[in-house]
């Protein structure tokens, strides 16, 4: 059923130039194209570019499919979400749980 969702993944840079980052997830298109419902799913950690590069089809194709969950916990393809992260969806921002903020 298409309820309007569109999927992304992208290769992004990192501090070193030959190696990136990959970051996916899902959005919808409002009234004059305005982006809603923005969500990051998924950023690998940073790697050299041809396994960031073989890494985004891999992933974007579970994320299309809703079958991202169970490669979520596996530090070498996923860095965020992580078990002490979440994607904020009002600040577009990954950031820690509450429970594990230091206390302020």
């Amino acid at each position: 059923m298409n309820n309007g969702t569109h999927y992304f993944y992208l290769v992004r840079p990192a501090p070193n130039p030959k190696e990136k980052r990959g970051v996916g997830g899902h959005f919808k298109m409002g009234k004059d194209f305005q982006l809603t419902d923005f969500c990051e799913m998924v950023v690998t950690p940073v790697l050299p570019e041809e396994e960031v590069k073989g890494r985004c089809a891999f992933l974007f194709d579970e994320m299309v499919k809703g079958s991202l969950d169970k490669y979520l916990l596996m530090e070498s393809c996923v860095q965020w979400p992580n078990p002490v992260s979440y994607y904020d969806t009002i600040t577009y921002d990954w950031k820690l749980k509450p429970e594990f903020e230091q206390n302020k």
